[in-house]
């Protein structure tokens, strides 16, 4: 073996590999949650979602 030999790679790793990069931001099963924002406007829209799920935690709890 030579300095510039590079190790064997099968198939089953490469389908790994591009399964995991090919689904790093997609929307999953029973999925709760909003993807990551792209804008400005989607980081002021999640962050309104996070105090309105919180406030209306809150009046659940003591209201219920």
């Amino acid at each position: 073996m030579g300095v510039l030999a590079s190790p064997r790679i099968s198939a089953r790793q490469i389908n790994k590999k591009m399964i995991f990069i090919t689904q790093c931001d997609s929307p999953a099963l029973w999925q709760t949650y909003l993807s990551d924002p792209a804008s400005i406007s989607m980081e002021g829209i999640l962050i309104f979602n996070k105090h309105l799920l919180f406030l209306l935690t809150v009046i659940v709890l003591f209201i219920g």
